[in-house]
């Protein structure tokens, strides 16, 4: 009763972690990938183009390019805009500018495979092909399958300002969809900018 109400409190303040239950504004930029897929790597950099006066580190990526499952949804609402934020959640039609990052599948599972191990979420002794097939099935976590947030994504980019951007060099296609209709909210950053550091 008491966490019901707790958390019903941190609701009615805005102070209840974002997940994909916050206002999205037009000049948002979303930077979206499958867990395990460079994210990380691409936050950093994306974060760094937006923001060439500032160092971008551990200590302030969540200031320059917040994550929605880590903040709440007052702290996104008193985010300056245009506001660069990270997701891992499957294709949402709210967002109009989106920076898809892909990653071969085979590194993505392995990655996750190995995250797990260490986090352990799974047994030493857990066999790959099992979690190959959990991953495929889309049962590891709460995001779905790779293959169903890859296509979403890619229809969605087909048709939207958005562009691909391949996290790793082992990639098996070039996904990249860099144009001009893309537009980012940083002045004087061209998607083709971030594009060459892909």
């Amino acid at each position: 009763m008491i966490q019901q109400l707790s958390y019903a409190m941190r609701y009615v303040l805005g102070k209840d972690i974002a997940g994909r239950n916050f206002f999205v504004y037009p000049d948002d930029t979303f930077l979206v990938s499958y867990p395990k897929s460079g994210s990380t790597w691409a936050r950093f950099l994306v974060a760094a183009l937006a923001n060439p006066e500032e160092t971008v580190s551990f200590l302030n990526i969540d200031r320059l390019l917040p994550s929605i499952s880590s903040r709440s949804k007052r702290d996104l609402r008193n985010q300056p805009r245009p506001r660069l934020i990270k997701s891992h959640e499957y294709f949402d039609a709210r967002y109009q500018n989106v920076i898809y990052v892909v990653r071969d599948p085979r590194d993505v599972v392995l990655s996750q495979y190995r995250f797990f191990l260490k986090r352990g979420a799974i047994d030493d002794g857990y066999a790959l092909d099992r979690f190959v097939n959990r991953f495929l099935a889309g049962s590891l976590n709460d995001y779905g399958s790779w293959g169903k947030t890859w296509e979403a994504g890619w229809q969605r980019g087909k048709a939207q300002s958005a562009f691909f951007c391949c996290a790793m060099k082992t990639c098996c296609w070039k996904p990249e969809r860099i144009d001009e209709s893309c537009r980012f909210p940083w002045p004087g950053c061209h998607p083709r900018a971030f594009g060459t550091l892909c």
